[in-house]
């Protein structure tokens, strides 16, 4: 068998960072990250019980102040759950339609969150020092993370 040296369909590097730089452009835009200037984290009491817990995070979801923790998490999850599931032919270029996409993917979430018929699932870790919420709503999902009194948007989808 013999294997070509023909890298013509290989995505040059720069390309594809100028690509993600794009969309980690609309994660700060967007202020989707609690690691921005002007981005207050949700914070509650360490070991709050459950029904206060998910009372304070839907409401804070409520207002939309639900984030992912770094701009390199959000962008991550922008292009993997809100941009390329939906973008047949990807050239790595973002037209106005994909921007406006990404720019509502936080609020969605948040509405997820503090949509009152969303159902919960509440996981404790092992060392029992965060919680793992999902909310579900049709087939929309949002991860929550609350570790230490922080609380963390891990994934949407």
């Amino acid at each position: 068998m013999q294997i070509k040296n023909n890298y013509s369909n290989f995505v040059k590097p720069e390309k594809l960072a100028a690509f993600f730089n794009k969309i980690l452009n609309v994660a700060i835009n967007n202020k989707m990250s609690l690691d921005l200037d002007g981005v207050t984290p949700v914070k509650v009491e360490t070991y709050l019980d459950e029904n206060s817990l998910l009372k304070t995070i839907r409401t804070e979801a409520s207002n939309f102040n639900i984030r992912f923790g770094s701009r390199i998490s959000a962008t991550y999850h922008l292009a993997k759950h809100a941009l390329i599931p939906s973008t047949t032919g990807l050239d790595f270029d973002l037209n106005i339609d994909q921007i406006n996409k990404l720019s509502s993917y936080l609020r969605e979430a948040n509405q997820v969150i503090s949509n009152p018929k969303s159902e919960i699932q509440v996981t404790i870790s092992q060392e029992g020092d965060s919680r793992t919420i999902i909310f579900k709503n049709g087939n929309n999902v949002a991860v929550v993370l609350e570790s230490f009194g922080s609380i963390i948007l891990c994934s949407y989808r």
